[in-house]
Formats: C-alpha cells, structure tokens, sequence
C-alpha cells in the first residue's frame, strides 16, 4: 500500500486591488496572502456545502501597519486568523456585495464602501488591512497596505480576487 504525500499542489493564489471611486482610479492592485485556514474553510464547503462557510463578509481594520507609520504595511503570515486585534483598533465590517466568476478558474468579490460608511474615529478612518471572511467569522484571506483615509467625502470599491 503506497503512502499518501500531501505537497500542496494545489496553490490558491489572491489579487486585492482597491479603487478610488470618487476620484476614478485605482490606488492599489497587488497579489495577496490566502491563510493556512483557507483550506478547511474549502474543506468544510466541499464536504457540507454548509451556508455558513461561503466566503460573505469583508472586515476592514486600522492595525496592519509598522507602530507609528501608517504608510508601511506589516507582512501578513499564513498563521493569521483575525485582522491586528488590540485595545485600541477599529475594524468595520461589510457584507460583500458581490461576486462573479472570472474566466475558468478564479472568483472576483467585490465591496463599495459608500460616503456614509467606514467613518470611523470622528470622520476619519485611516484603514491599513482587510481580511476576507465567511459568515462563520474565518479569515480566508488578509491584505496589507499603505493607509488609505476612508471620510464622508470617499468612497472606495475593493475587488478581492481568488485564483484556483
């Protein structure tokens, strides 16, 4: 009886891009960390098909920078389960808004966050990370990124894309 090798040959893979509705460009498209607890989440929906492991909500957190430089983004680690959780972080979370099949092999989820929402910290939300999440609360996957200021006056699309 031959031994089973688990080597990993199926490799998930993430674009993130993030796009300034207001003024009509794109700040930011680069590729993007799917955690180790993406596989039981994938696991989990290839054996039950259970509602709560769809991939359904976008968290938004203001934690996933260098301590006192909000334009230097941590390196997120396949380990992370959450967004930066500490006493003081703000996080907003947004259903996704929708999602669409890409060609043969990868999925597009898209969020908006409109003039009246994500305006945290009196106004102004410098958000630094996002993590994609199924309604069972699992991250699925993380972003890092420069501080881009969420106000009143923005509005941002975020567009996470997953290659199979």
């Amino acid at each position: 009886m031959g031994k089973f090798k688990d080597n990993y040959s199926f490799n998930l893979k993430g674009k993130f891009r993030i796009i300034d509705k207001t003024n009509k460009k794109e700040i930011l498209y680069e590729d993007n960390l799917i955690v180790d607890k993406a596989r039981n989440i994938l696991r989990d929906l290839l054996f039950g098909a259970n509602i709560d492991d769809t991939i359904s909500i976008i968290k938004f957190g203001d934690k996933g920078h260098v301590d006192g430089d909000i334009s230097t983004p941590v390196d997120p680690q396949n380990s992370d389960t959450s967004l930066e959780e500490t006493d003081t972080n703000l996080i907003y979370s947004k259903n996704i808004d929708s999602k669409q099949k890409d060609g043969d092999t990868s999925i597009i989820y898209s969020c908006t966050l409109n003039n009246d929402e994500a305006n945290l910290n009196n106004g102004t939300f410098a958000i630094t990370e996002a993590g994609l999440f199924n309604a069972n609360g699992n991250m699925f996957a993380r972003k890092t990124f420069p501080a881009i200021i969420k106000t009143s006056d923005r509005v941002f699309e975020f567009q996470w894309t997953i290659i199979f």
